[in-house]
């Protein structure tokens, strides 16, 4: 059974405030639109269809991985492998944290949280990552100011689910990300259309690209309209790492 968070009352609130709380800010002033394209999990269908595309645009993306996930099956279909890491690395995408199981870290005691992200590095590695894993991606957008503290003292930066863009300055522990899926394309396509008159940093995430996709994926062709906006916007288009990057050095 897929597990989704139940958010009551109390978490509507603390979501609301945490915006507010342990922020780690970072400002910058851009004259082009910069734009990252992002996968959770990540299905199979990421690699087969999503940088397949969009290696023959000379684009990269950033794969938030779950190491544990590797050769496993879900509601997305069939899962990343080991094998699939070192292409994706050698053709210049990022690889990302995103715990090790996909568990909400509101479940973890610090130990288990600790565990995760060790356990998460060290198989990564074992699967022949090479680059260091600098950035994070909360499971299913779960995370609280505490957490936002905990774990900005070990990524250069966390993604959240909040939808959003960032114009002239960005919550470096909580990322906001606009959800690519078939349900939301129609939206997403005017958010990356209006970043020709609005210089800013977009990041859009999904997870399965498949003809009959999960409520959390896009089909085939919703990811090439998605491509062929970005491409008519004349953003620059780069993985979170190569943005931050590039941030820093025309911050405000």
């Amino acid at each position: 059974m897929t597990y989704v968070p139940k958010p009551s009352v109390f978490d509507k609130v603390a979501r609301k405030l945490r915006r507010f709380q342990n922020v780690r800010r970072i400002n910058f002033k851009i004259t082009a639109p910069i734009i990252s394209i992002t996968f959770d999990d990540f299905p199979k269908s990421a690699v087969t269809v999503g940088a397949r595309e969009m290696d023959a645009r000379g684009m990269r993306g950033t794969f938030y991985t779950c190491a544990g996930l590797a050769g496993q099956t879900n509601h997305h279909g069939p899962l990343f492998d080991a094998a699939d890491l070192p292409g994706l690395e050698a053709a210049g995408h990022e690889i990302a944290g995103h715990t090790f199981s996909h568990v909400d870290m509101l479940t973890l005691s610090e130990a288990e949280l600790a565990d995760e992200l060790l356990k998460n590095s060290a198989a990564l590695k074992e699967m022949g990552v090479r680059q260091e894993i600098e950035n994070f991606a909360f499971p299913f957008g779960q995370n609280s100011a505490g957490l936002k503290a905990r774990l900005g003292s070990e990524f250069k930066s966390l993604r959240g689910i909040t939808d959003g863009i960032h114009t002239g300055s960005a919550d470096l522990n909580e990322l906001k990300s606009c959800g690519y899926y078939s349900g939301t394309a129609e939206r997403v396509l005017g958010r990356v259309k209006a970043l020709k008159t609005t210089p800013a940093w977009l990041t859009v995430f999904t997870h399965d690209i498949q003809p009959e996709p999960t409520q959390w994926g896009c089909t085939p062709q919703d990811f090439i309209a998605l491509l062929d906006a970005v491409e008519a916007s004349g953003a620059r288009v780069m993985t979170v790492r190569d943005a931050l990057k590039t941030l820093e050095n025309e911050h405000d």
